[in-house]
Protein backbone atom coordinates (compact mmCIF):
# COMPACT_ATOMS: atom_id res chain seq x y z
CA UNK A 1 0.00 0.00 0.00
CA UNK A 2 1.29 3.17 -0.83
CA UNK A 3 0.92 6.32 1.85
CA UNK A 4 0.59 10.03 -0.01
CA UNK A 5 0.57 12.71 1.74
CA UNK A 6 -0.91 15.70 1.18
CA UNK A 7 -0.93 19.41 2.30
CA UNK A 8 -3.97 21.49 2.41
CA UNK A 9 -3.22 25.84 2.00
CA UNK A 10 -6.37 28.29 3.37
CA UNK A 11 -7.32 30.71 1.27
CA UNK A 12 -8.01 33.78 2.30
CA UNK A 13 -10.45 36.41 0.64
CA UNK A 14 -11.59 39.94 1.53
CA UNK A 15 -14.69 40.39 -0.18
CA UNK A 16 -15.66 43.82 -0.57
CA UNK A 17 -19.41 45.62 -1.56
CA UNK A 18 -20.22 48.86 -3.06
CA UNK A 19 -23.27 50.70 -2.28
CA UNK A 20 -24.50 54.23 -4.29
CA UNK A 21 -21.75 57.13 -3.44
CA UNK A 22 -23.00 58.81 -0.64
CA UNK A 23 -21.39 61.49 1.81
CA UNK A 24 -20.56 60.65 5.42
CA UNK A 25 -21.42 63.17 7.89
CA UNK A 26 -17.99 65.89 7.82
CA UNK A 27 -15.92 63.08 5.42
CA UNK A 28 -15.24 64.01 1.81
CA UNK A 29 -15.54 60.68 -0.27
CA UNK A 30 -12.30 59.98 -1.34
CA UNK A 31 -12.83 56.40 -4.11
CA UNK A 32 -8.75 55.58 -3.26
CA UNK A 33 -8.92 56.08 0.54
CA UNK A 34 -9.45 53.95 2.81
CA UNK A 35 -12.63 53.75 4.31
CA UNK A 36 -13.80 54.59 7.83
CA UNK A 37 -16.02 54.47 10.51
CA UNK A 38 -18.22 57.41 9.99
CA UNK A 39 -17.67 58.41 13.26
CA UNK A 40 -13.75 59.04 12.72
CA UNK A 41 -12.40 62.62 11.84
CA UNK A 42 -11.58 63.65 8.58
CA UNK A 43 -7.95 63.97 9.71
CA UNK A 44 -7.91 59.86 10.41
CA UNK A 45 -8.90 59.58 6.73
CA UNK A 46 -5.45 58.58 5.54
CA UNK A 47 -4.04 56.36 8.29
CA UNK A 48 -5.82 52.68 8.97
CA UNK A 49 -7.35 52.41 12.08
CA UNK A 50 -5.05 51.14 15.17
CA UNK A 51 -5.70 47.78 15.35
CA UNK A 52 -2.75 46.41 17.92
CA UNK A 53 0.63 45.48 17.04
CA UNK A 54 -0.79 42.42 14.96
CA UNK A 55 -2.48 44.39 12.31
CA UNK A 56 -5.93 42.54 12.87
CA UNK A 57 -8.50 42.22 15.33
CA UNK A 58 -6.07 42.31 18.68
CA UNK A 59 -4.58 39.37 18.29
CA UNK A 60 -1.55 38.42 18.60
CA UNK A 61 0.40 37.77 15.33
CA UNK A 62 2.76 34.58 14.23
CA UNK A 63 5.95 35.21 13.74
CA UNK A 64 6.95 34.86 9.92
CA UNK A 65 10.75 34.76 10.89
CA UNK A 66 10.34 31.32 12.75
CA UNK A 67 10.16 28.43 10.90
CA UNK A 68 8.05 25.55 11.13
CA UNK A 69 9.42 22.62 13.75
CA UNK A 70 10.55 19.99 11.40
CA UNK A 71 9.57 16.33 13.37
CA UNK A 72 11.00 14.23 10.69
CA UNK A 73 9.77 11.79 8.78
CA UNK A 74 6.30 9.57 10.18
CA UNK A 75 7.92 6.66 12.17
CA UNK A 76 5.41 4.38 10.68
CA UNK A 77 7.69 5.34 7.36
CA UNK A 78 11.12 4.21 8.10
CA UNK A 79 10.18 1.30 10.60
CA UNK A 80 13.84 -0.17 10.29
CA UNK A 81 15.62 3.12 11.27
CA UNK A 82 17.82 3.07 8.22
CA UNK A 83 17.05 6.66 7.17
CA UNK A 84 15.07 5.31 4.24
CA UNK A 85 11.40 6.15 3.79
CA UNK A 86 9.51 2.67 2.61
CA UNK A 87 8.43 2.29 -1.15
CA UNK A 88 4.62 2.52 0.91
CA UNK A 89 5.50 6.23 2.00
CA UNK A 90 7.08 7.51 -1.65
CA UNK A 91 10.42 5.95 -0.95
CA UNK A 92 12.92 3.43 -2.10
CA UNK A 93 13.36 1.03 1.06
CA UNK A 94 12.13 -2.21 -0.86
CA UNK A 95 12.03 -3.80 2.94
CA UNK A 96 11.52 -1.36 5.62
CA UNK A 97 11.34 -4.10 8.24
CA UNK A 98 15.52 -5.19 7.27
CA UNK A 99 17.89 -2.74 7.95
CA UNK A 100 20.27 -4.23 5.50
CA UNK A 101 17.85 -3.89 2.59
CA UNK A 102 17.99 -0.57 1.00
CA UNK A 103 19.17 1.92 -1.74
CA UNK A 104 22.75 1.91 0.19
CA UNK A 105 22.78 -1.96 1.14
CA UNK A 106 25.56 -4.21 -0.13
CA UNK A 107 24.67 -7.54 -2.04
CA UNK A 108 25.43 -10.77 -0.44
CA UNK A 109 24.51 -13.86 -0.91
CA UNK A 110 21.08 -14.37 0.57
CA UNK A 111 17.50 -14.23 -0.19
CA UNK A 112 17.12 -10.46 0.46
CA UNK A 113 17.69 -7.92 -2.41
CA UNK A 114 19.65 -6.11 -0.52
CA UNK A 115 20.26 -3.07 -2.50
CA UNK A 116 17.04 -2.65 -3.69
CA UNK A 117 17.89 -2.46 -7.58
CA UNK A 118 15.25 -5.23 -8.56
CA UNK A 119 18.16 -8.37 -8.80
CA UNK A 120 19.72 -10.66 -6.19
CA UNK A 121 23.18 -11.40 -5.30
CA UNK A 122 24.07 -10.09 -8.80
CA UNK A 123 28.10 -10.44 -9.56
CA UNK A 124 28.01 -13.06 -6.74
CA UNK A 125 28.44 -16.94 -7.06
CA UNK A 126 26.41 -18.25 -4.33
CA UNK A 127 26.62 -21.68 -5.30
CA UNK A 128 28.17 -24.83 -3.24
CA UNK A 129 29.08 -28.23 -4.61
CA UNK A 130 27.00 -31.19 -4.02
CA UNK A 131 27.35 -34.72 -5.60
CA UNK A 132 25.00 -37.83 -6.52
CA UNK A 133 25.98 -41.30 -8.24
CA UNK A 134 29.40 -40.17 -9.57
CA UNK A 135 28.16 -36.98 -11.04
CA UNK A 136 29.05 -33.40 -9.55
CA UNK A 137 26.67 -30.24 -8.82
CA UNK A 138 26.43 -27.13 -8.72
CA UNK A 139 23.66 -25.89 -6.24
CA UNK A 140 22.09 -22.51 -5.98
CA UNK A 141 19.64 -22.21 -3.43
CA UNK A 142 18.92 -18.82 -3.74
CA UNK A 143 18.01 -18.88 -7.33
CA UNK A 144 16.83 -22.56 -7.05
CA UNK A 145 19.45 -23.89 -10.04
CA UNK A 146 21.39 -26.93 -9.95
CA UNK A 147 24.01 -27.28 -13.16
CA UNK A 148 25.76 -30.66 -13.62
CA UNK A 149 29.42 -29.90 -13.98
CA UNK A 150 30.16 -33.54 -14.79
CA UNK A 151 31.13 -36.97 -13.80
CA UNK A 152 33.19 -37.82 -10.89
CA UNK A 153 36.78 -38.80 -12.03
CA UNK A 154 40.21 -40.34 -11.21
CA UNK A 155 42.79 -40.96 -13.78
CA UNK A 156 39.97 -40.74 -16.01
CA UNK A 157 38.09 -43.51 -14.80
CA UNK A 158 34.74 -42.86 -13.01
CA UNK A 159 34.63 -43.40 -9.57
CA UNK A 160 32.08 -43.24 -6.58
CA UNK A 161 32.38 -40.57 -3.20
CA UNK A 162 30.86 -41.69 0.17
CA UNK A 163 31.08 -37.24 0.68
CA UNK A 164 32.73 -34.14 -0.16
CA UNK A 165 33.26 -30.74 1.43
CA UNK A 166 35.98 -28.09 1.10
CA UNK A 167 39.47 -27.59 2.95
CA UNK A 168 40.41 -24.95 4.48
CA UNK A 169 41.95 -23.68 1.17
CA UNK A 170 39.01 -23.78 -0.61
CA UNK A 171 39.76 -26.96 -2.15
CA UNK A 172 37.47 -29.82 -2.77
CA UNK A 173 37.97 -32.99 -0.99
CA UNK A 174 35.98 -35.65 -1.37
CA UNK A 175 36.46 -39.87 0.00
CA UNK A 176 36.22 -43.20 -1.72
CA UNK A 177 36.72 -46.20 -0.08
CA UNK A 178 40.46 -46.29 -0.07
CA UNK A 179 41.18 -42.91 -1.16
CA UNK A 180 41.18 -39.41 -0.06
CA UNK A 181 40.81 -37.19 -3.15
CA UNK A 182 41.04 -33.62 -4.38
CA UNK A 183 38.93 -32.27 -7.15
CA UNK A 184 38.76 -29.89 -9.86
CA UNK A 185 36.24 -27.82 -10.50
CA UNK A 186 35.01 -30.37 -13.04
CA UNK A 187 35.27 -33.19 -11.08
CA UNK A 188 38.72 -34.76 -12.05
CA UNK A 189 40.30 -36.24 -8.99
CA UNK A 190 43.86 -36.96 -8.17
CA UNK A 191 44.62 -39.17 -4.92
CA UNK A 192 45.91 -37.36 -1.65
CA UNK A 193 46.50 -40.18 0.73
CA UNK A 194 45.66 -43.96 0.69
CA UNK A 195 43.22 -44.80 3.10
CA UNK A 196 41.63 -47.72 4.74
CA UNK A 197 38.49 -46.19 5.12
CA UNK A 198 35.91 -47.65 7.53
CA UNK A 199 33.00 -49.83 6.46
CA UNK A 200 29.40 -48.06 5.98
CA UNK A 201 31.69 -44.61 6.43
CA UNK A 202 28.55 -41.55 4.96
CA UNK A 203 29.99 -38.33 5.90
CA UNK A 204 32.58 -35.96 5.81
CA UNK A 205 33.16 -32.87 7.07
CA UNK A 206 36.20 -30.69 7.16
CA UNK A 207 36.73 -28.01 9.97
CA UNK A 208 38.79 -24.60 9.72
CA UNK A 209 42.05 -25.78 11.55
CA UNK A 210 41.67 -29.00 8.27
CA UNK A 211 40.37 -31.97 10.45
CA UNK A 212 38.64 -34.14 8.71
CA UNK A 213 35.86 -35.64 10.57
CA UNK A 214 33.87 -39.19 9.16
CA UNK A 215 30.64 -40.48 10.12
CA UNK A 216 29.47 -44.14 10.40
CA UNK A 217 25.94 -45.26 9.02
CA UNK A 218 25.89 -48.34 11.29
CA UNK A 219 28.30 -50.46 13.15
CA UNK A 220 28.01 -51.92 16.92
CA UNK A 221 27.55 -48.90 17.64
CA UNK A 222 28.51 -46.59 14.90
CA UNK A 223 31.01 -44.28 15.10
CA UNK A 224 33.07 -41.23 14.27
CA UNK A 225 36.38 -40.21 13.44
CA UNK A 226 38.96 -38.17 12.56
CA UNK A 227 41.17 -38.09 9.22
CA UNK A 228 44.12 -35.82 8.14
CA UNK A 229 45.44 -35.09 4.79
CA UNK A 230 48.28 -37.33 4.91
CA UNK A 231 45.71 -40.53 5.93
CA UNK A 232 46.09 -40.91 9.35
CA UNK A 233 42.83 -42.45 11.20
CA UNK A 234 42.19 -41.99 14.58
CA UNK A 235 38.54 -43.27 16.27
CA UNK A 236 36.63 -40.39 17.89
CA UNK A 237 34.33 -42.31 20.07
CA UNK A 238 30.65 -43.86 19.35
CA UNK A 239 27.44 -41.45 18.06
CA UNK A 240 25.37 -43.82 20.72
CA UNK A 241 21.87 -43.92 19.84
CA UNK A 242 22.56 -42.35 16.68
CA UNK A 243 24.43 -43.07 13.52
CA UNK A 244 24.80 -41.09 10.34
CA UNK A 245 21.80 -41.25 8.00
CA UNK A 246 23.97 -39.38 5.34
CA UNK A 247 26.15 -36.74 6.08
CA UNK A 248 27.61 -34.54 8.73
CA UNK A 249 28.61 -30.96 8.75
CA UNK A 250 31.13 -28.29 10.20
CA UNK A 251 29.37 -24.89 10.88
CA UNK A 252 31.14 -21.30 10.52
CA UNK A 253 31.59 -21.57 14.68
CA UNK A 254 33.33 -25.24 14.03
CA UNK A 255 30.33 -27.10 15.71
CA UNK A 256 29.88 -30.60 14.30
CA UNK A 257 26.17 -31.77 12.85
CA UNK A 258 24.66 -35.05 11.61
CA UNK A 259 21.81 -35.96 9.66
CA UNK A 260 20.46 -39.55 11.73
CA UNK A 261 17.48 -42.04 10.59
CA UNK A 262 14.93 -41.64 13.04
CA UNK A 263 14.59 -44.52 15.02
CA UNK A 264 10.62 -44.22 15.09
CA UNK A 265 10.52 -43.70 11.64
CA UNK A 266 9.68 -40.98 9.19
CA UNK A 267 11.80 -38.22 8.76
CA UNK A 268 15.28 -37.43 9.95
CA UNK A 269 16.65 -36.21 12.86
CA UNK A 270 19.59 -33.44 13.13
CA UNK A 271 22.24 -34.46 16.06
CA UNK A 272 24.86 -32.25 17.57
CA UNK A 273 28.05 -34.28 17.46
CA UNK A 274 30.88 -33.16 20.17
CA UNK A 275 33.88 -32.88 18.10
CA UNK A 276 36.31 -34.03 20.99
CA UNK A 277 34.49 -37.33 22.12
CA UNK A 278 31.41 -37.59 19.76
CA UNK A 279 29.10 -37.68 22.44
CA UNK A 280 25.79 -36.62 20.61
CA UNK A 281 22.88 -34.58 21.47
CA UNK A 282 19.13 -34.23 19.57
CA UNK A 283 18.75 -31.21 17.88
CA UNK A 284 15.18 -32.11 16.65
CA UNK A 285 13.36 -33.66 13.94
CA UNK A 286 13.79 -32.71 10.40
CA UNK A 287 11.07 -32.11 7.58
CA UNK A 288 11.70 -35.08 5.59
CA UNK A 289 13.35 -38.13 5.25
CA UNK A 290 16.84 -39.07 3.31
CA UNK A 291 18.63 -36.01 4.25
CA UNK A 292 22.38 -37.29 2.60
CA UNK A 293 24.08 -33.89 2.25
CA UNK A 294 24.52 -30.97 4.22
CA UNK A 295 26.00 -27.59 3.33
CA UNK A 296 26.53 -24.89 5.65
CA UNK A 297 27.19 -21.97 3.31
CA UNK A 298 26.90 -18.27 3.48
CA UNK A 299 25.02 -17.95 6.75
CA UNK A 300 22.48 -20.66 6.34
CA UNK A 301 22.44 -24.61 6.99
CA UNK A 302 20.98 -26.69 3.60
CA UNK A 303 19.77 -30.15 3.54
CA UNK A 304 19.82 -32.28 0.23
CA UNK A 305 17.71 -35.75 -0.28
CA UNK A 306 18.24 -38.27 -2.68
CA UNK A 307 14.72 -37.38 -4.35
CA UNK A 308 16.61 -33.98 -5.40
CA UNK A 309 14.72 -31.87 -2.82
CA UNK A 310 17.03 -28.88 -1.55
CA UNK A 311 15.67 -27.86 1.73
CA UNK A 312 16.40 -24.47 4.46
CA UNK A 313 16.91 -25.88 7.76
CA UNK A 314 16.96 -24.29 11.13
CA UNK A 315 20.03 -25.65 13.47
CA UNK A 316 18.53 -24.33 16.25
CA UNK A 317 15.59 -26.69 16.02
CA UNK A 318 16.36 -29.16 13.12
CA UNK A 319 13.31 -27.49 11.39
CA UNK A 320 13.25 -27.51 7.27
CA UNK A 321 11.40 -25.75 4.35
CA UNK A 322 12.09 -27.05 1.06
CA UNK A 323 13.29 -24.47 -1.38
CA UNK A 324 12.41 -26.33 -4.52
CA UNK A 325 13.19 -29.75 -5.73
CA UNK A 326 15.23 -30.45 -8.68
CA UNK A 327 13.53 -33.63 -10.91
CA UNK A 328 15.63 -36.28 -12.10
CA UNK A 329 18.56 -35.74 -9.41
CA UNK A 330 19.71 -37.43 -6.33
CA UNK A 331 22.06 -35.98 -3.81
CA UNK A 332 24.49 -38.28 -1.76
CA UNK A 333 26.52 -35.22 -0.14
CA UNK A 334 27.39 -31.88 -0.52
CA UNK A 335 30.42 -29.07 0.61
CA UNK A 336 30.05 -26.08 2.07
CA UNK A 337 30.47 -22.85 0.07
CA UNK A 338 32.16 -20.53 2.30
Amino acid sequence: MRRYLGFMMGTCAVLAGCGDDVEAPGVAWDAGATVVDAGTSAGDVGSPPDRGESGDTGQPAADAGTPAEDTGPDPACDVDGDGFLSEACGGRDCDDEDRSANPDGTERCSFVDENCDGDNNEDLDCSFWAHGPRRLFSVDPFEQVVEEIGPTTLDGRRISLFDIDIDPQGQLVGISSNQLIQLDNEGRGRTVARVRTPANINGLAIDSEGTIFLTQSSGRPAQAYTLTMDGRLDSLGDLTPYASSGDCVVLKDDSLLMTSRNPEGGNDLLVYVDSRSAQTRLIGTMGAPRVYALSASFGYLFGLTDEGRVLLVNDQTGATEELFRQAGVQFYGAANGD
